[in-house]
């Protein structure tokens, strides 16, 4: 996959992404990323780049892969059968690099970028099995929600914790587990406005305010039901 193709992609008119998703981006940019795996992104490709067959094929394999935690809508073995493609293609890929006498250091993915990805798929097959076969409820069903085991609740909760930085201290992260934990959990439930205030009262004169800890637990409760 060329950086070249991409960036060219970019800068074509009515593309699905944006040149800040290839140059001066920001690293962090959790949607220049699924910009980059859309459906939309692998369509455009295909109708104007039609000889960019690698590029093609590595959209799709890995947009696969990454839908087949996010997508709330798929039976799971699908789900399985889009974990294995992306498997197949990465076992592929390498072992025809071996063959062939290519360096992988120049044609492959990172060291680091393939563990990650056969964490993930090793992952998720690891759960739909564990589900399956060992977690067995008589009094109903344990649905298995992918896109709910990832660190995207922790990534909002402390992109919320910033959002008020001059309290985000060494202090607020010394604060007891139990108080910690509910301050954070709340941020998910609340506005900002909502945050701000609790992060203000509470952080600073947690024990004092035995309505704000009340409401503290509530939205707890119901960040648990959701």
């Amino acid at each position: 996959m060329l950086y070249t193709t991409i960036r060219d992609l970019a800068f074509t008119n009515g593309s699905p992404l944006y040149r800040r998703d290839v140059e001066k981006l920001d690293r962090q940019d959790d949607n220049a990323a699924s910009r980059l795996f859309s459906a939309d992104t692998l369509s455009y490709l295909t109708n104007h780049y039609p000889d960019h067959v690698g590029e093609i094929v590595y959209l799709f394999a890995f947009g696969d892969l990454i839908d087949s935690y996010q997508n709330r809508s798929l039976p799971h073995r699908e789900r399985v059968k889009m974990l294995l493609r992306a498997r197949y293609f990465l076992d592929f890929w390498e072992r025809f690099l071996k063959h062939a006498g290519y360096k992988k250091r120049l044609h492959f993915l990172s060291r680091e970028a393939v563990d990650i990805l056969r964490q993930i798929i090793e992952g998720l097959l690891g759960l739909i099995y564990i589900y399956r076969d060992h977690l067995h409820n008589p009094n109903g069903i344990n649905p298995l929600l992918p896109w709910l085991h990832s660190t995207e609740k922790c990534e909002h909760i402390f992109g919320e914790a910033f959002k008020t930085a001059q309290l985000y201290t060494r202090q607020f992260a010394l604060l007891p587990p139990k108080h910690f934990i509910l301050c954070l959990c709340s941020a998910v439930n609340m506005n900002e406005t909502q945050v701000v205030e609790i992060a203000q009262n509470d952080f600073l004169e947690f024990e004092k305010m035995s309505e704000g800890v009340k409401q503290i637990k509530e939205a707890l409760h119901k960040y648990r039901e959701d």
